[in-house]
């Protein structure tokens, strides 16, 4: 149990302060139940997946046990080769990512989409830019 600040609040105090105290009370809850609810809406599809892909290697572990040692080495290895390449791939879509949610929160689409294509060509990801145009009417917003 935690301590509440805001229990010290009695029948003694104005009715003023009381309102005021309930008030921030329920602010601060409805704080953190939204951060909370934030947090679970956005970890708990990263936890499933987690979950699924660590099933699909016990499931791996278990058939390919039965084909013997050298068999089962070679799955445990090849799973480390894995973690390796998906750090790879996170150590260049981070930055992707970053550059381009920019872009997007500035309501730029077209930026982020160039800046997205120009990211992955100073990466050597694509081996030159693509010639873009946009087009819209005038007084229209920015796509």
């Amino acid at each position: 149990m935690y301590y509440d600040p805001l229990s010290e609040v009695n029948n003694s105090t104005s009715l003023y302060k009381r309102l005021v105290y309930s008030n921030l009370r329920q602010l601060l809850q409805l704080s953190v139940d939204s951060e909370l609810r934030g947090v679970l809406k956005t970890s708990l599809p990263l936890v499933l997946v987690e979950l699924v892909s660590s099933l699909y290697s016990l499931t791996d572990t278990y058939f390919v046990s039965g084909l013997g040692a050298e068999a089962l080495a070679g799955l445990g290895v090849s799973m480390y080769v894995l973690m390796f390449l998906q750090s790879a791939i996170v150590l260049f879509t981070t930055p992707i990512l970053i550059v381009v949610s920019q872009s997007l929160g500035a309501g730029r689409l077209d930026f982020a989409i160039w800046k997205g294509f120009k990211e992955l060509y100073n990466y050597g990801l694509i081996r030159k830019l693509p010639k873009m145009v946009e087009v819209q009417a005038e007084g229209a917003r920015f796509l």
